[in-house]
């Protein structure tokens, strides 16, 4: 059992002991007492937390960075990506116990303020030290910050126009491109490509093509994405490059052009950079299981070049060049993220819109970005503009 395995554990434990009265199968109503706040004379927990030493909560490849402790009794948890940069933020609540004890929420619902909660041993040397512990030699100890700075921030995109209920929508496995005029898309029904205007949200006659083009990214006047139901003779196209007017394949790039062994990368999303006639591949190395990106020269009839190879351990669904950033869809949980193409680090994270959509593509228009998707409401497609506020 790993160590948080052990720490959910043991909350769990201890909280069906404080919550119930006759043991867990009845539960009774707690009262938490003063509410989250110190009395007179006590140290405030309330503010910023910054981590400096510890493990708490912390798993194998992400860290818990920041707690930030409000006055009403909600506690916000900031946690990093070490390899990615990538963050991600939970909400929970907490409330103070005793003068040495935190009751801490851990279903991430507000609204069950004490449904699932932990009890947690506290202590503040000073005023600017917090110290959580777990045990008698397991602490994890935090200092007061002015500010949450803002790379530790999960941001909100600024929703600029929304055309919902759209008759197309990307298939599972394809994304949103944008040729200057129109977005495109691999329409999840028909199987067949679908220009939509930015705009206005008008879907525009569909491109009909023998072999079905997953499309994500446009170079020139030609699509690129993968071939679904493409004959593989030996090994199936990493990406295909066809052309707009007649569908006539332009350019397949191979796992063996690219001095990979065939088969060993499975791809899941494809962006253009048209400044560098860069082409960025992300997908699954199956040796490591990990995923991550390949950089392939897109100059020339036959460019298959692999330029770079770079792990990058998040699935992500679609991804639009912006020059000197990709903005990409994770999977689970869905964030939108923008990478820098220098360090391939996450630079910022964003709440994706609306968390009941599917988000499966996103384009750079502009200054501004566009995500389409899925909305399970209506079973329909939902197209939404956004911008970052920058």
């Amino acid at each position: 059992m790993t160590n948080q395995e052990k720490f959910w554990s043991a909350m769990a434990l201890l909280s069906c002991a404080i919550f119930t009265s006759g043991g867990c199968d009845t539960p009774t109503p707690f009262d938490p007492g003063p509410g989250p706040g110190q009395p007179d004379g006590e140290p405030d927990l309330t503010g910023v937390w910054r981590r400096e030493s510890g493990e708490l909560l912390s798993f194998s490849e992400e860290t818990l960075d920041y707690l930030v402790l409000d006055e009403g009794g909600t506690l916000k948890m900031t946690f990093r990506n070490q390899k990615t940069n990538m963050i991600h933020c939970s909400d929970t609540v907490y409330a103070r116990i005793s003068d040495n004890a935190l009751v801490l929420g851990y279903g991430g619902l507000q609204s069950q303020v004490f449904a699932g909660a932990g009890v947690m041993l506290y202590a503040m040397p000073d005023p600017e030290t917090l110290e959580l512990i777990e045990d008698v030699d397991l602490k994890t100890t935090f200092r007061r910050e002015k500010t949450l700075p803002d790379e530790s921030q999960c941001k909100s995109l600024i929703v600029e126009q929304t055309f919902d209920e759209l008759a197309v929508f990307p298939r599972r496995d394809s994304g949103l491109a944008y040729d200057g005029t129109s977005l495109w898309v691999t329409d999840e029904a028909t199987k067949m490509l679908y220009p939509i205007k930015p705009d206005s949200g008008k879907i525009g006659n569909p491109i009909q093509s023998d072999q079905t083009l997953n499309v994500f990214a446009i170079q020139g006047d030609d699509f690129w994405g993968v071939c679904d139901g493409c004959p593989v003779v030996l090994e199936k196209a990493l990406a295909q490059r066809r052309t707009k007017d007649n569908g006539q394949v332009v350019d397949s790039v191979f796992q063996t052009e690219l001095g990979l062994t065939a088969n060993s990368f499975e791809i899941a999303a494809i962006a253009f950079d048209d400044a560098a006639k860069v082409l960025w591949l992300h997908g699954k190395f199956k040796d490591t299981n990990h995923y991550g990106f390949l950089k392939v020269n897109a100059e020339g009839p036959e460019p298959d070049k692999l330029l770079d190879s770079v792990e990058f351990d998040d699935e992500l669904k679609s991804i639009a060049s912006e020059g000197r950033f990709l903005w990409a869809i994770t999977s689970y949980p869905q964030r939108i993220v923008q990478i820098d193409l220098e360090t391939l680090l996450a630079t910022a994270t964003y709440e994706v819109p609306d968390s009941d959509i599917e988000w499966r593509g996103i384009a750079v228009v502009g200054s501004c970005l566009y995500l389409i998707g899925k909305d399970y409401r209506t079973n329909a497609g939902m197209l939404t503009k956004v911008s970052t506020g920058d």
